[in-house]
């Protein structure tokens, strides 16, 4: 018997004699959370609802969400749910013989649910960082002096950050009593670490973290989630470096495959389950709070070999082995296109951030042209042809703090890398705005619209499914709040709202004649229905907003549209109603003079109404909408 499944076993025996006192133990980390019937909206009890249902139920639970202990008992009822299916899948590993945590590599596994045919396993994600960023032009830099001071954000992953390291102590916060853990520290200190070695300096060197192991994730990031502008003792930001285990997975012990029996290809990949539903629903009701999310490293993992053995779960045999056939048994994960469609369940949120890694090490001066794709970064698009992922981030070799002692460090490669990378750049962002507007805070979407609006474009132009909108430019994205608060009436960052007695909004804006014309809306849309069966194309978009941009001859701009069948091909323009994120750009404006964004809405709003945001370049700064209505030339006298 090998260590892993010795040290499972053993772990098990404690799990059951655990169990049987009514207490919850913590292993190895503990995993991600399956939200059995459905999303936050379901806490209560109950079947996922009928569509003429759902409002009347998110209405209960949007304002019961912020009433005194509404949270606590929503993460009590969601915490009890993730232990019956942990407990029941746990009984049928025993059962089977088949150790349900384990680690391989850096990479920690447990078992989480099984849901009828399909085997719910999660991992961490692993296989110059700041510079990719551009993090190292505003962190602790002159004027913009920034490091996460004031800031707090939140990391789940396989354990806790080792709180006493020295790149950390001081500013740790191990809240649910976990064990330090390698990876959990290494993304914890690339997002924190201070610079005690200056090549493991994180991204915010100065912010404060809330370190959680994976296990009850959901039920724990609904306590802390910010619902308001500057909610006390909660966060804007947090870091999930960890997914489902789809497709093909070499764990130490046979090839095993996830998804659905009799399937060449596994139904995990792209689809929107209960869990991601789970999580939109969570930032629908909590406006002021933004995941980071691993895109997966999926697109390398190849078949066995004609005649190896390897294990797979049906729903009425349990797991069985047998040997692999070329002819009948499913596809590497990268069959399609050479990796399209291999996000995992939990990237393919709409409402957070998923980020993809690429390698910078050959561009050292952040050359576009030099950066590449690592070859194991997931790719979408999401079953419903979404653009997944949002940003690309460098993901190979990242240097940071790891667990073994207070001064151990290591290099490791992976999404899990480049999305601690995102998500510590963006919380930079909060603290920047804080500055000329200490009572105010921005919404999800606004950070989200803001770092997606200044991305790098790579790739074809436009958005893609590989790099998603492009590489993430934090300086860009700072550079973006100051001309917001320099010029008030330029609408370069609106926040603003659709409704039933304002179907459209209209912001006018003079070209400046030199830069390219950009218009990116994006808002929190509330939860869609779950996924069932493969690559089900039905959309997820609940509220679909339009942006157009009409130019002075009266010509309308459309968004970039993706077509999901041909993920290879450059993006369009036309209609978007697959996604909660829509971009006008016009590279070489051909008219000088007036032009206008609208933002509308299609059908009938869930809740009746639907707030976002618009950020805006391109535009003569100091107009704006300062624009005399009736002559539709500029007001010269707004600013002073």
């Amino acid at each position: 018997m090998c260590r892993i499944m010795r040290i499972a076993l053993a772990w098990g025996e404690f799990y059951r004699a655990e169990r049987a006192t009514g207490q919850r133990p913590r292993i190895l980390g503990g995993l991600f959370l399956l939200l059995t019937a459905g999303a936050l909206a379901h806490a209560e009890g109950g079947a996922i609802p009928r569509a003429g249902e759902r409002e009347q139920r998110r209405d209960r639970v949007l304002t019961h969400f912020r009433q005194p202990g509404a949270r606590e008992e929503m993460a009590v009822k969601m915490a009890d749910r993730h232990r019956k299916a942990k407990d029941a899948a746990w009984d049928i590993a025993f059962r089977d013989g088949r150790p349900p945590i384990g680690s391989y590599d850096n990479v920690y596994y447990e078992l989480m649910a099984i849901k009828g045919g399909v085997v719910y396993v999660a991992q961490t994600l692993n296989v110059n960082a700041a510079l990719s960023t551009t993090v190292d032009l505003i962190r602790d830099v002159a004027p913009y002096e920034l490091n996460g001071a004031g800031q707090t954000v939140g990391v789940w992953d396989g354990g806790g950050a080792r709180p006493t390291h020295q790149e950390l102590t001081g500013r740790i916060s191990v809240r649910d009593g976990s064990r330090s853990d390698d990876h959990a520290t290494h993304v914890t200190g690339t997002i924190a670490a201070r610079g005690a070695k200056s090549r493991a300096k994180g991204a915010a060197p100065a912010i404060r973290v809330e370190s959680y192991d994976f296990d009850e994730d959901l039920a724990e990031v609904a306590l802390l989630a910010m619902s308001t502008p500057n909610e006390p003792n909660k966060i804007q930001i947090s870091n999930h470096s960890y997914g489902w285990v789809c497709g093909w997975d070499y764990n130490g012990f046979l090839p095993t495959w996830y998804g659905t029996w009799g399937e060449r290809e596994s139904d995990l990949f792209g689809a929107y389950d209960e869990a991601a539903r789970g999580w939109d629903a969570l930032c629908y009701a909590a406006p002021y709070y933004l995941p980071f999310k691993a895109a997966g490293n999926d697109r390398t993992d190849s078949v066995p070999r004609p005649g190896e053995q390897f294990d797979y779960y049906t729903e009425s045999d349990g797991w069985q082995r047998k040997q692999y056939s070329l002819n009948s048994d499913p596809f590497p994960d990268a069959w399609d296109h050479g990796g399209y469609d291999t996000l995992p369940p939990d990237a393919t949120i709409k409402n957070g951030v998923t980020v993809g890694a690429v390698d910078v090490s050959e561009a050292p001066d952040r050359e576009l042209d030099e950066v590449v794709m690592t070859a194991f970064s997931s790719w979408g698009p999401t079953d419903d042809g979404r653009v997944k992922p949002d940003l690309v981030v460098h993901g190979g070799d990242v240097y940071s703090c790891t667990a073994g002692s207070d001064r151990s460090y290591d290099t490791y490669a992976g999404t899990s890398m480049a999305t601690a990378v995102a998500s510590g750049a963006a919380a930079l962002l909060p603290e920047f705005y804080a500055r000329f507007d200490p009572n105010g805070a921005m919404r999800s979407a606004t950070i989200k619209a803001l770092l997606i609006h200044t991305a790098d474009d790579l790739g074809n132009p436009g958005p893609d499914y590989r790099y998603g909108w492009g590489l993430l430019n934090a300086k860009a994205a700072v550079d973006h709040i100051q001309t917001h608060f320099d010029f008030p009436d330029a609408n370069a960052l609106v926040e603003d709202v659709v409704d039933v007695n304002m179907p459209m909004r209209s912001y006018a804006f003079f070209w400046d004649g030199v830069s390219p014309i950009r218009a990116t809306v994006v808002w929190t849309d509330p939860p869609g229905p779950e996924t069932d069966g493969l690559d089900n194309p039905t959309p997820r978009l609940v509220n679909d907003l339009d942006v157009r941009v009409v130019d002075p001859e009266g010509t309308i701009h459309t968004p970039f549209v993706l077509v999901p069948s041909q993920p290879d091909e450059p993006a369009t323009v036309g209609d978007n109603v697959r996604d909660n994120v829509e971009q006008v750009r016009i590279e070489l404006p051909a008219v000088a003079g007036r032009y206008d964004v609208q933002v509308t809405h299609k059908g009938t709003l869930e809740d009746k109404r639907q707030e976002y945001t618009l950020v805006l370049g391109g535009q003569e700064l100091g107009q704006g909408a300062a624009i005399d209505l009736e002559s539709g030339e500029p007001i010269d006298s707004v600013v002073e």
